[in-house]
């Protein structure tokens, strides 16, 4: 049996394991992920978390597995959540610095609602053409080194548009030849009151998520480098609720990018070992 506690950040719902003493063997966090995320049959979730001992000098270690079982560099609402938990678990202070592949993270927790200092972008790509049917032009940003990818893509009439349609056009940008190592895809329509309607397929989760921290961020840079929104604060509305990125820096080139939102704890228990069984195919 494995302890458990289930959290989410705007709707990204996630499985957190304590993983600093009691230690799964490194070839099994993949099988792990992905039996505790796949939804029925499992707790259901977009991804797992772990919190290990810090590897350089900071409070803990962060990691992501995605639904599918791969490893993510970093991610937005699962470095928040992790964040509180860290807080509410007494493994750190309601100021804290965690280590991700992606490199360092900064939190702060004030009660439910967690901010983090998101890691820079290292590589920007303003002007990106791809073909999918038509040409589109879209905007590449990869946040953190090595980064995690994402694409931000603007979109007349996101608003009515049906996400089973949109997830056939996302789908198609995540494997696009154009991005080697896949790509997050975030849907974009700026709205009359200055908000900004966003729809993010996830790479690794394969679907359209209730939210997503690092494409939020991404379409807000992404806002700004094309001159349409000046900041420094933008809102985010997702289908899981309001993410608040603010932009500290704007010239000679765009930094100290920090994500706000609700987090939430639902669930504590234990992962019983038949939840942890492969699941054979059936027909």
């Amino acid at each position: 049996m494995i302890p458990f506690t289930k959290m989410n950040g705007a709707g990204n719902d996630f499985i957190v394991l304590d993983h600093r003493h009691e230690k799964f063997e490194e070839g099994s966090l993949k099988d792990i992920a992905i039996s505790v995320c796949r939804r029925r049959f499992g707790l259901g979730a977009d991804g797992l978390l772990l919190i290990e001992l810090p590897k350089t000098d900071t409070d803990f270690t962060m990691r992501i597995f995605n639904a599918d079982g791969s490893e993510g560099e970093m991610c937005g609402n699962g470095a928040r959540c992790i964040a509180r938990y860290a807080y509410e678990k007494g493994i750190a202070k309601e100021h804290m610095v965690f280590d991700t592949l992606a490199g360092k993270v900064e939190a702060t927790v004030r009660g439910s609602e967690v901010a983090i200092k998101l890691n820079d972008p290292s590589i920007v790509e303003k002007k990106k053409n791809i073909f999918i049917d038509k040409a589109l032009t879209c905007i590449y940003i990869e946040l953190g080194d090595p980064g995690v990818p994402h694409v931000v893509v603007p979109f007349n009439g996101l608003t009515d548009m049906p996400l089973t349609e949109l997830l056939v056009l996302g789908r198609q940008l995540r494997y696009h030849q154009g991005f080697p190592k896949g790509t997050n895809v975030n849907f974009y329509e700026k709205l009359e009151n200055d908000h900004v309607l966003v729809r993010t397929y996830e790479r690794g989760v394969e679907d359209i998520t209730m939210a997503c921290g690092t494409g939020a961020a991404s379409v807000a840079i992404a806002l700004v480098l094309e001159g349409i929104m000046k900041g420094p604060k933008i809102k985010i509305l997702t289908l899981g609720g309001v993410l608040e990125i603010t932009i500290g820096q704007f010239a000679p080139k765009v930094q100290h990018i920090y994500l706000k939102g609700d987090t939430a704890f639902v669930a504590e228990g234990k992962i019983l070992d038949e939840g942890l069984r492969k699941i054979e195919e059936r027909w």
